[in-house]
């Protein structure tokens, strides 16, 4: 049984095809099986804007985000760690479009 579990994914991208940039929107809902005090997520070649958490009470933490490029992940610390139960995770990034067939990418014309 895994400790943080996904239950739904919610995700919004900013695309404009003319650009090499993309901005997304996601939001997680979790439940926890025990209390977490980090969680880690894989998230290569995306800079993050902002991060945060919403518990089933409706107070909302920001999140420390800690980007490992060597690992693709980031790491969110939120200020206490965070109880077992219901969670929303809100993420905002950015990204550069890709030049090859990973993630978001941009495909040649000919």
């Amino acid at each position: 049984v895994k400790d943080v579990q996904p239950l739904q994914v919610t995700l919004q991208l900013d695309l404009d095809p003319a650009q090499d940039r993309f901005e997304g929107e996601a939001t997680v809902t979790l439940a926890l099986g025990a209390p977490q005090s980090v969680l880690v997520l894989h998230a290569q070649r995306l800079e993050p804007v902002a991060a945060s958490v919403t518990g089933a009470d409706g107070a909302r933490l920001a999140l420390q985000v800690e980007p490992d490029e060597a690992t693709s992940t980031w790491r969110l610390r939120p200020p206490t760690p965070l109880a077992a139960g219901p969670w929303a995770l809100q993420l905002r990034w950015r990204c550069e479009v890709n030049r090859t067939g990973q993630g978001l990418y941009r495909a040649g014309t000919q």
